[in-house]
């Protein structure tokens, strides 16, 4: 299967502060992205669940985003991962079209595309270390206490999506032993296929998530 040209992130002005402006509209973008990624689910599932882990990731982000969530009050990294969000949208909207026309299929596809899409956080991680440090330590420092569940994942109990993405998290530390660390290409992969395998084996409900 070959690979989709990376497009680069766009780079946008705002105006006022972060949390005024940036968190609503990464929320909504969020969600915007989850009904796509349920939507290539639907027409795909028979072939790759990554769209399907797509689709809850960004509801997750999109419940992070809202107010009293932890990227309310993170403008930079939300505004990173809204930005990233295009970018990936753009890469898996070819990928959709490679599945859909290819024979390919079952877990070495999954594993495939999560290595696609992470090769693009990557090269987006090194982009802002070497551009924008400081945007780079608090998207960083964000990412990494969602991934870690901190007290935002607890409060939003009442989300059975967030309860649900909370247990394949657990499940990846306790593998890994140690902390989740977005940094790490690494870990951001295991989550990925973990999050696949999970709705692969219907565990705790999980395809009732993308109705």
């Amino acid at each position: 299967m070959a690979s989709p040209p990376i497009p680069a992130l766009a780079t946008r002005k705002r105006r006022g502060s972060a949390l005024a402006v940036s968190s609503p509209t990464a929320a909504r973008q969020f969600q915007s992205r989850a009904r796509l990624y349920g939507a290539l689910d639907s027409r795909l599932h028979a072939k790759t669940r990554f769209f399907g882990a797509a689709c809850i990731t960004n509801r997750v982000l999109a419940h992070a985003a809202s107010v009293g969530g932890a990227l309310a009050y993170a403008g930079a990294c939300a505004d990173w991962l809204a930005d990233l969000g295009a970018a990936l949208e753009a890469v898996n909207r070819s990928l959709a079209e490679v599945v859909y026309q290819g024979t390919e299929a079952g877990p070495q596809l999954d594993e495939r595309i999560v290595c696609i899409e992470q090769s693009v956080v990557e090269q987006s991680l090194r982009d802002a270390r070497s551009s924008r440090f400081n945007a780079y330590l608090e998207v960083l420092q964000a990412l990494d206490a969602i991934l870690n569940h901190a007290s935002w994942l607890s409060a939003l109990h009442f989300s059975s999506t967030v309860r649900w993405y909370r247990r394949v998290l657990a499940g990846v530390r306790d593998e890994l032993n140690s902390p989740l660390e977005f940094a790490r290409q690494n870990h951001r992969e295991k989550i990925g296929m973990a999050l696949i395998t999970a709705l692969r084996r219907g565990e705790s409900g999980a395809c009732a998530l993308l109705t």
